[in-house]
């Protein structure tokens, strides 16, 4: 799953911090978004997946919004992609699918 992480994920923002202001669940919004943050770096990969977010810094934006690029904005994206799964810690299952791989002739090769 691909995040853009917006300036209040790096900055307090009062529009969505709220401190005065109960959100339905009864906390204040700051609060009730640290844990749906908190929930969704245990949620995605509890399913199998990975949360890239991608900060509001590595895209033009004016007004809050991103301004689209259309050749830039897919190479900021592919570049993310690239570094988290970089980062990525191998887990036995991936070495296993490598070890596959690299025991599989390139059927390309022999053509």
């Amino acid at each position: 799953m691909i995040e853009f992480h917006e300036q209040q994920y790096t900055e307090v923002v009062e529009h969505f911090g709220k401190p005065d202001v109960l959100t339905v669940s009864g906390v204040h919004r700051g609060i009730q978004r640290r844990i749906y943050d908190d929930r969704r770096k245990e949620l995605i990969p509890a399913h199998g997946l990975s949360l890239v977010g991608i900060p509001m810094s590595d895209f033009t934006v004016r007004g809050g919004s991103i301004v689209k690029r259309r050749e830039a904005d897919p190479n900021t994206v592919s570049r993310a992609l690239r570094e988290h799964l970089s980062e990525r810690p191998r887990t036995p299952a991936s070495r296993a699918r490598s070890r596959l791989r690299a025991s599989v002739p390139d059927r390309r090769a022999t053509s």
